[in-house]
């Protein structure tokens, strides 16, 4: 089987996040599972080791009126997609929605070769809520010619699979497929990076987060709990890796609770250096936030498995899939959602407790292990796609 992935949103030269961990890991997945893999992107791509990347760059426009020359960008990946077709001539295509995209429904109706819709949120709902949009009739309009022309779509957990149905999707070709982690990469056996030993916090109990610092991830919740939970014990310490929007107002919330030469700010790293940083921690931190508008919580966080598959403790917010993932007092340790009194009581009592950090920790990578390996996820997608619903034409 060969398969071509496709990813043609706008990110500019960033290749570190969520949805790069997710594309690095499914085509690694999918690859050790012996599929034919190779990649079309439209800005640099991740390394993805030997898999072979096609880039079709954006106009040099681009910056200046994105949401139109996305539109424009579908043409422009459907022309120059031909070589690659002919010589790569995959079975599917997997394509990872975005803004105003439909090159799978394009290449599918011009080609004839089916496309997986990797579906990771609806747009018009996070341009809404996170964003915003000059063209939402055009945005509503490709995300159901996109969602209605795909073989499968596939969505990280059950509340992204209502939201795909809601947006236009068949029920019937809509999978749930979670997020995952690579277990040798992420695993206990990781040597620290070393901010312990350069810092003299060698008797300390570290906290860690890694993230993009959007503002769903609760980062400035977790600045304020460590302010509350270094007031009670001057042990803890913090570690925040990573970089973006809500960083401004975590860092403020360190200096101003006068914690600064307690909590380390290490910045965005690459993604292969995160496991040496959460290899420094002996907590970790998953504060997310519910979404702005009460409905449910539909992420399925890549760092919570990244933390599993480390052998850390583990406190989280019991939302959408993670309260499904992490069993309270078994894998990990629940707080009340935007409640930094809540979350400093959790960071405290496994501070005080190594024997229950180690459990946790234990039963957390076991886990991750068991269930939770890209390689488990591409298998679901390849046994999904070749049991698939069929149909005489998606168009």
């Amino acid at each position: 089987m060969r398969l071509l992935y496709l990813r043609t949103d706008f990110y500019g030269a960033t290749t570190d996040g969520g949805s790069f961990t997710m594309q690095r890991g499914i085509v690694e997945g999918l690859t050790a599972c012996g599929i034919e893999v190779e990649v079309v992107t439209s800005c640099p791509a991740p390394e993805h080791d030997s898999v072979p990347v096609h880039t079709i760059p954006y106009s040099r426009l681009m910056m200046n009126l994105p949401e139109v020359f996305s539109i424009a960008h579908n043409g422009r990946v459907v022309r120059r997609i031909v070589p690659v077709l002919e010589q790569f001539n995959p079975d599917v295509i997997y394509q990872r929605h975005s803004s105003h995209n439909i090159t799978g429904a394009m290449i599918l109706r011009r080609y004839g070769v089916p496309y997986i819709l990797q579906f990771d949120g609806s747009e018009v709902w996070m341009k809404t809520h996170w964003s915003k949009t000059y063209m939402p009739g055009l945005l509503g309009i490709a995300e159901r010619i996109a969602l209605g022309c795909a073989d499968l779509v596939t969505v990280v957990s059950e509340p992204m699979r209502q939201m795909a149905i809601e947006a236009g999707a068949n029920p019937a070709r809509v999978v749930v497929i979670p997020n995952g982690v690579n277990t040798d990469r992420f695993s206990p056996d990781v040597m620290p990076y070393g901010v312990r030993q350069q810092r003299g916090w060698h008797d300390a109990v570290v906290v860690g987060f890694v993230g993009t610092f959007d503002a769903w991830h609760g980062a400035d919740v977790l600045a304020e709990a460590l302010v509350l939970a270094i007031e009670r014990q001057p042990q803890v310490r913090g570690v925040f890796v990573g970089d973006g929007g809500m960083l401004g107002r975590v860092v403020e919330i360190v200096h101003r609770g006068g914690i600064a030469q307690s909590v380390a700010f290490v910045g965005r790293i690459p993604h292969q250096c995160v496991p040496a940083y959460l290899a420094e921690c002996d907590i970790l931190a998953v504060p997310t936030l519910p979404n702005p508008d009460g409905s449910e919580f539909f992420g399925s966080p890549t760092k919570l498995f990244e933390y599993m598959a480390m052998g850390k403790a583990i406190v989280a917010t019991p939302l959408g899939q993670v309260a499904e993932v992490i069993g309270d007092g078994q894998t990990g340790m629940w707080c009340k959602p935007g409640d930094a009194v809540s979350l400093a009581n959790a960071i405290l009592m496994l501070a005080d407790n190594a024997e229950l950090r180690q459990r946790l920790g234990q039963a957390a990578r076991q886990d991750a292990v068991t269930y939770h390996s890209w390689s488990a996820r591409a298998q679901s997608l390849i046994t999904t796609w070749e049991n698939r619903p069929r149909s005489t034409s998606n168009m």
